[in-house]
């Protein structure tokens, strides 16, 4: 199962850089920014708007309220709304900001060519700031950096914008205070995809490739989950013989998703066709493939118990087949704590088994339903008896179980001892006798 973690921070700032009056704007790169401000009495009939920092003049009025875009890149555009007598809000808003528009918007008597003194309290300072989504995995450590810009804040804050929490509180440029050490990011969690298939594929029939998957965010939100279908590793589009269909649900607190393939008139060439399905969260997050479903070869696995010996950090494959029932079926592990839960219309696996169980294959029938599923990282504590039951704590067994024994080999350091040579055996050579230990330890029921 796949997780993410989204991290994004906010810098808010504390004090404001323009004398006057007017309020800071702050805005992340990409977004649009809106500046505006009261244009002060007494009123000007000619005037400019610079960028301080960049030196470039951006607005030019004339006549009290004709305003002329200096840039020509069409980025910018006028919103206010200023009177004959030059009385009013002046407003205009940067589309696309990028790092360079960051800066003292400030207003100077005069063309842009001839500029005059500065406006007293017309203006407005935009800071462009880069916060960012980065995307890691639950466990991992994730460094967040930027650059301040040289924007010269003596105090401002670090937040979590999802969870409006301060994170730090710098002051005095420099001065960094904790306050928050500890809190849960936003994040989700995505099963691997798997397909489930009919045993039986009949040449002439229609037949339905149904791809499983299962979001979890933290906190629940309504992410967007999506499927991509191929075949021998070229996409699947709606066409006259291949339909898709998607639907999802809430369950178990996240969302299930399944999408249908219907594949139309069966040939004999279909029936070596391979098919995949994966999993796309957001717009562009992708889990990896699912396992290889090839129409008419259905593997359907032993239904009886099995006993398998496996070495420590190896993968095993279960094989499990078991008759249809209509409420759910538990796979128990060796603590009687459940590995997955099945019902007649998905698998969901459980947490503590995310990022170690894949289900490999599901092959359905009108009274069996066998599956395959790998269990990865095996570890001493994986030994153990593993069964189905009918109810969450194993009261009620079904059809199958499965006896897993764990070995490691322990080879103890070569010992060596050494017999020292007597006066009368001193021209006789040294004698040395080395051992060594081959211990094997198995665990297992």
């Amino acid at each position: 199962m796949y997780c993410w973690s989204l991290r994004s921070v906010v810098c808010v700032l504390l004090s404001h850089g323009f004398t006057g009056g007017a309020w800071t704007a702050n805005v992340s790169v990409g977004d649009n920014a809106t500046l505006s401000w009261y244009l002060p009495k007494p009123t000007n009939k000619e005037f400019t708007v610079w960028n301080t920092r960049s030196g470039k003049p951006i607005l030019s009025v004339t006549s009290y309220n004709n305003v002329t875009d200096m840039t020509l890149d069409y980025r910018i555009a006028f919103t206010g709304g200023i009177s004959p007598s030059g009385k009013g809000l002046f407003r205009f808003v940067i589309s696309d900001v990028k790092f360079p528009d960051e800066g003292l918007y400030a207003c100077y008597v005069g063309p842009p060519e001839n500029r005059g003194f500065t406006v007293g309290n017309c203006g407005q300072t935009l800071f462009v700031m880069a916060a960012s989504t980065v995307y890691t995995r639950f466990g991992e450590t994730t460094t967040l950096a930027w650059n301040l810009h040289g924007s010269g804040m003596e105090e401002f804050l670090v937040r979590n914008d999802f969870w409006k929490k301060t994170v730090f509180h710098i002051t005095n440029y420099n001065l960094v205070n904790i306050f928050l050490f500890a809190f849960m990011l936003p994040g989700y969690c995505v099963q691997e995809p798997y397909i489930d298939s009919p045993e039986k594929v009949t040449v002439g029939d229609s037949v339905n490739l149904t791809c499983h998957s299962f979001l979890k965010s933290y906190p629940f939100t309504n992410l967007t989950m999506s499927f991509i279908w191929s075949r021998n590793g070229t996409r699947v589009e709606h066409d006259g013989k291949h339909k898709v269909v998607s639907d999802s649900r809430n369950s178990i607190g996240g969302q299930l998703m399944t999408s249908t393939l219907t594949i139309s008139g069966v040939t004999k060439k279909d029936r070596a066709e391979s098919y995949t399905c994966q999993t796309v969260v957001g717009k562009n997050l992708l889990t990896d493939l699912s396992i290889d479903n090839v129409l008419g070869v259905s593997y359907i696995p032993d239904s009886q118990s099995e006993n398998r010996k496996v070495e420590m950090g190896d993968n095993t494959l279960f094989s499990m087949k078991t008759s249809v029932h209509q409420t759910k079926i538990y796979v128990i592990g060796p603590t009687d704590t459940p590995l997955f839960e099945m019902n007649p219309t998905a698998i969901y696996v459980r947490e503590a088994y995310w990022t170690r169980l894949k289900i490999m294959k599901v092959i359905t029938s009108l009274d069996t339903v066998a599956v395959q599923f790998q269990l990865s990282d095996i570890t001493s504590s994986d030994a153990g008896r593993y069964y189905c039951s009918l109810e969450p704590r194993g009261q009620i067994d079904c059809d199958w179980e499965h006896v897993l024994a764990v070995s490691t080999r322990e080879y103890a350091s070569f010992s060596t001892m050494s017999i020292a040579p007597s006066d009368e055996l001193s021209q006789s050579p040294v004698a040395t006798v080395t051992t060594k230990k081959d211990a094997s330890i198995t665990k297992g029921v």
